[in-house]
């Protein structure tokens, strides 16, 4: 998923949006326009995330395509994210590693 932004949605309404840049990081902008860095890696069939928030609660996904779109759950959790759209453009969110 790198170079794309993917956003979610559940239930009808925009959950989130995801920026995936190179190495693994990761850009979350949630639907009230919070913004997260973080960093993504695979975990026995998931993908964990550790985001700069909280960086000892990793949050690990099982993730699918379904019908060309992804979908995302936690396992045990209700709910299922499914992917509305992408593209390439950037979130709008302050760059990484600058500092105020």
């Amino acid at each position: 998923m790198e170079g794309w932004t993917l956003h979610y949605g559940l239930g009808g309404r925009l959950f989130g949006s995801e920026q995936y840049f190179p190495g693994g990081s990761v850009q979350w902008r949630d639907a009230s326009g919070l913004c997260l860095h973080g960093r993504w890696e695979a975990d026995d069939g998931l993908i964990c995330f550790l985001y700069e928030d909280d960086p000892d609660d990793r949050r690990c996904w099982a993730v699918a395509l379904d019908n060309g779109a992804v979908t995302a759950w936690m396992p045990g959790a209700q709910g299922r994210l499914r992917e509305a759209w992408r593209e390439r453009a950037p979130l709008d969110c302050p760059a990484p590693d600058l500092g105020a």
